[in-house]
């Protein structure tokens, strides 16, 4: 309504998010009539419409550098480590399949030999290794935690293939400490190449705008038959960008 009283209905309505807002007020105000005349809880589900007008928010969020910089960032990590990835990935797989093979089907509420063990008390039946998604899961937390000894411990007492939890400290050895610390390492190594490259690219707007400007300046001193002199101060490292500056605009220093 408070739209509509300064712009016009075409306007308003040529706005896909104005058409949005326009009809999940109305559902929502229709259904709170109806709640009122009759019994029933419908305007709790369409107050879940409410979570949508937060999309409006990400899409400004697109006009942030800060987040274009991020979502750039994101997907040339994810071009350049792409090989890594693949390689993290084949090896939590192949540890997936092996675990179901093992001992799949032995870790589940209910199972007497998982009593007194640590992974029963605190309840963590489903992280199991029952299938193969289930078990890329549990793999997956044991990348992103510390060495947790809960899962050996329980599947040595409910197996029945004898040394098999001597799988978790092999994973934890070739698919955590190798594998996963080199995607860490190249990932991070990426970022900070990236960093440089917006931070340099940063830099020679920054010197390209204070070379116009000074060059500006030039021209308007010697529209009136005056010449520009400055002096160095400051850290010897700014001196060499202010003399780059400044004898690029045909300026006269002075030491």
């Amino acid at each position: 309504c408070i739209k509509l009283s300064v712009i016009s209905w075409a306007s308003y309505w040529s706005v896909p998010s104005n058409k949005f807002d326009f009809f999940s007020t109305f559902l929502l105000l229709t259904t709170s009539i109806i709640e009122l005349l009759f019994a029933g809880n419908l305007s709790t589900y369409a107050n879940m419409l409410r979570l949508l007008r937060l999309l409006r928010v990400v899409k400004n969020l697109k006009n942030i550098k800060s987040v274009q910089f991020l979502v750039k960032t994101i997907a040339k990590l994810l071009l350049t480590a792409r090989e890594m990835v693949t390689l993290l990935g084949v090896v939590v797989f192949f540890f997936s399949m092996l675990s179901v093979q093992v001992f799949g089907g032995e870790l589940y509420e209910g199972n007497r030999k998982l009593e007194g063990t640590e992974y029963h008390e605190q309840k963590w039946h489903v992280l199991n290794f029952n299938d193969t998604p289930m078990a890329f899961g549990v793999w997956v937390v044991f990348l992103l935690m510390e060495y947790a000894p809960i899962f050996p411990d329980a599947v040595a007492k409910a197996s029945e293939t004898p040394w098999a939890w001597i799988i978790f400290p092999v994973f934890y050895l070739a698919g955590v400490s190798i594998t996963f610390e080199l995607v860490k390492a190249f990932t991070i190594e990426v970022f900070i190449t990236l960093f440089k490259e917006r931070a340099d690219k940063s830099a020679r707007a920054k010197h390209n705008e204070s070379l116009a400007s000074l060059t500006e300046f030039k021209q308007a001193l010697a529209a009136e038959g005056k010449t520009l002199h400055y002096n160095t101060t400051g850290k010897e490292s700014q001196h060499a960008a202010v003399e780059e500056v400044v004898h690029a605009a045909g300026a006269v220093g002075q030491p």
